[in-house]
């Protein structure tokens, strides 16, 4: 099995300390044993998100660290290659799937976006169109600033929204920091433009072109009763970022995935 012995589920094991105790004993095969079924195997298991981390760096098989909550509220953590921890991850039972990535601090990272907003609260905000609004501005200072060009098919969607809430984190494919830290300046710099802009009396009541054919009007309906939609406190050290198919503990919105 993913989480230990082939012939107890993880589950099971986690269910008691010496369960876990086990857990950490387990041998980590990290070199390519080939299977007929399904990816290289590797992993092993840690109650520490450090000394994960640590493990993932003496590693070299493009192994990474990631985290997973139990029924009990606690979070284990466990470093594998990726492919073989979908492997297993995407065949647990959906209300056992609480399971994130660690974006680990000093890694290259792709460009994302958390963004949100309360219904209730935004009654009148368009959530597909804000989307559409946003995805044309990031485009167009990617351009701008790196004379990158990208479109609106780099762009992953991961949705997890509900009636009481609008919740998407964008994932730019393409786009790819040296970490979260610079792709959080470089978020922060658009939404400190777009503020600038707004905060501009005159280009308000004109009705002043934003960029690309966007007014201000589109730029006014970013905002909601918190400001911008967009979440700029999520580019911090190890961040842990939601995996597609997985749901926030005792939670059964899970996150569903298209192309943009």
């Amino acid at each position: 099995m993913f989480y230990g012995s082939s012939k107890r589920s993880a589950y099971q094991l986690m269910q008691s300390s010496s369960g876990c105790k086990k857990l950490r004993r387990e041998p980590c095969h990290l070199t390519n044993i080939k299977r007929l079924l399904g990816p290289p195997i590797g992993w092993k298991n840690f109650s520490r998100q450090q000394e994960a981390l640590d493990y993932a760096m003496s590693k070299s098989q493009g192994c990474m660290s990631f985290t997973y909550e139990q029924s009990n509220g606690q979070r284990y953590f466990m470093v594998a290659h990726p492919e073989t921890f979908w492997y297993y991850d995407s065949r647990k039972p959906q209300n056992e799937r609480h399971t994130y990535e660690i974006i680990a601090e000093n890694h290259p990272c792709k460009l994302y976006f958390d963004l949100e907003f309360d219904r209730k609260e935004n009654p009148e905000s368009d959530g597909a169109k804000m989307l559409e609004t946003f995805v044309k501005i990031i485009i167009m200072f990617v351009k701008q600033q790196f004379d990158l060009t990208c479109s609106e098919e780099d762009v992953l969607d991961l949705d997890s929204s509900t009636a009481d809430k609008f919740s998407h984190h964008l994932i730019f494919q393409s786009l790819v920091f040296s970490n979260n830290v610079h792709a959080g300046y470089f978020v922060k710099f658009i939404c400190a433009e777009v503020n600038k802009f707004l905060s501009d009396q005159h280009n308000v009541e004109d009705n002043t072109c934003f960029c690309g054919g966007i007014t201000t009007k589109d730029v006014l309906n970013l905002r909601t009763d918190k400001g911008l939609f967009c979440d700029q406190s999520v580019y911090s050290r190890n961040r842990h970022f939601r995996l597609f198919k997985s749901s926030k503990l005792k939670k059964k919105c899970t996150f569903s995935a298209e192309r943009y």
